[in-house]
């Protein structure tokens, strides 16, 4: 049985390394009833993977959750060990990236020029506005969440751009689906 059956009967998984170590892991079900697993490997001895049916307790190394009002907007802020991420969900771009020493990266600000209104990323859709913090034209999906990975769709409101976002502990991956 592949991962995607054991995560449509509703069943736990373990993975392993070659010595039989067990592995952080997440298994995330997709929109289309397939499932992605997502395995931290680092450390991990040489060789193949197992994959078995049981439990096993892996500790987070990300986390989510909603402000509803971070620079003039619902933003969702992903929280790593290396820096938290600040998603503006109806503009389709990051804020802000904080670093552990608490520099911002981005410094969006709702006012001014290249000081302010003009930071942020991706900044990919000019001049219609998507994918650009402090804007409202992109409508962002509920995130799936777990301990290694947070995974979400931003699209424009006439589904001409639409983007994927998956952020791991230490970096983040943009998939462009539409433009």
């Amino acid at each position: 049985m592949d991962a995607a059956e054991m995560a449509a009967l509703g069943w736990q998984i373990v993975v392993a390394d070659s010595s039989g170590a067990a592995l952080a892991h997440q298994l995330d079900r997709m929109a289309d009833g397939g499932a992605e697993l997502v395995v931290d490997t680092r450390g991990a001895a040489p060789g193949a993977l197992t994959l078995a049916a049981g439990e096993a307790e892996v500790a987070a190394r990300i986390g989510l959750d909603t402000i509803q009002d971070y620079e003039g907007q619902e933003t969702l802020r992903i929280q790593t060990e290396a820096a938290d991420w600040y998603y503006h969900k109806f503009g389709g771009g990051f804020a802000s990236i904080l670093d552990r020493d608490g520099k911002d990266w981005l410094s969006f600000r709702p006012w001014g020029g290249s000081d302010g209104i003009y930071r942020g990323i991706p900044n990919m859709a000019y001049p219609d506005n998507v994918f650009h913090p402090g804007h409202f034209n992109c409508t962002t999906s509920a995130p799936v969440a777990g301990p290694l990975r947070v995974t979400f769709e931003t699209w424009s409101k006439d589904k001409v751009w639409g983007a994927r976002w998956r952020i791991y502990p230490d970096h983040a991956e943009m998939t462009v689906l539409a433009v």
